[in-house]
């Protein structure tokens, strides 16, 4: 039988916006010798970075993963700015400033210095400046800006929410997931999957723009639980998919139960939106889930 898609889907990304205070976003945007990571002005991407690097302080892509590319440099506390790892932190008497150094709190609270800032740490004593509204995010300069998305359902049809900002969804490399799925108990004729009348052995394969990964079956069940990652792959708008799930079985061929269909079909924007999508048959026989996530 040739089942129809329905889709059952759930992704969510963080929030970065556009801004205010003195800057007019994204027209202020500044990506100046940057490739990566978020503008220092607008909190804008200022692009993204291969499988395998990460985007250093500086904006520039760099081989390694966290916690690997911790990058404290010359800071002795607080967050490294790659990987967001500790540097270390201060001794009673002392704070961590914004450059990640050890400041005495003598003077403070009376030298905060707030000057041009609206939000965030004050660069002298690490004190607040200010909080932002609800629908608002401070900048590292201490703005408070608007944030343009929070998730999905703000962005257009084709984009989803990506630190803050809408992006299209095509171009990137996704990973693709066999989740989960239900097989009925017995073949059509009502025999059983098995020689000696055991449940189904589930197994999934996906094709996707001719590219094929297999899971490894679930024995005798009609509920598999894969939970695998099948591989990663760059999908386009051009992208198709093609699930197959059979019965495995070691004497004999692998039976066939159920597919989207003979040929394959057009990935949607919307399960990369969403982030998942479950096929079920129409009779409700046969449902499985794959999982999307970008990396």
């Amino acid at each position: 039988m040739r089942p129809l898609a329905k889709l059952i889907i759930v992704i969510a990304t963080a929030a970065a916006g556009c801004g205010s205070g003195g800057a007019s976003c994204p027209a202020d945007q500044d990506c100046t010798g940057r490739t990566c990571g978020l503008d220092p002005v607008c909190l804008v991407s200022c692009g993204d970075c291969s499988q395998g690097e990460v985007c250093s302080l500086e904006g520039q892509c760099q081989g390694g993963s966290c916690p690997a590319a911790k990058a404290c440099g010359s800071r002795a506390c607080g967050p490294d700015p790659v990987c967001g790892e500790s540097c270390g932190s201060c001794d009673a008497g002392s704070y961590c400033n914004t450059a990640g150094a050890c400041a005495p709190v003598t003077g403070c609270p009376g030298a905060k210095d707030c000057a041009g800032r609206a939000c965030g740490p004050d660069p002298q004593c690490g004190l607040s400046c200010g909080d932002c509204a609800a629908n608002e995010q401070c900048t590292a300069a201490g703005l408070c800006v608007p944030v343009s998305c929070t998730d999905y359902s703000a962005c257009a049809a084709t984009e989803l929410c990506l630190s803050g900002s809408c992006v299209s969804v095509w171009g990137h490399v996704w990973r693709v997931t066999a989740v989960d799925g239900r097989v009925p108990a017995t073949m059509p004729d009502g025999s059983s999957w098995d020689p000696f009348s055991g449940l189904p052995d589930p197994m999934m394969a996906v094709t996707i723009d001719g590219v094929t990964w297999t899971s490894a079956s679930v024995d005798d069940t009609v509920a598999p639980a894969w939970n695998q990652v099948l591989g990663d792959v760059t999908v386009s708008q051009t992208s198709t998919i093609r699930v197959v799930i059979r019965d495995y079985d070691t004497a004999t061929y692998n039976d066939f139960m159920s597919d989207t269909g003979a040929d394959p079909i057009p990935v949607a924007a919307d399960w990369l939106r969403r982030g998942a999508i479950t096929f079920t048959t129409p009779d409700q026989a046969y449902q499985y889930t794959l999982r999307f996530e970008l990396q």
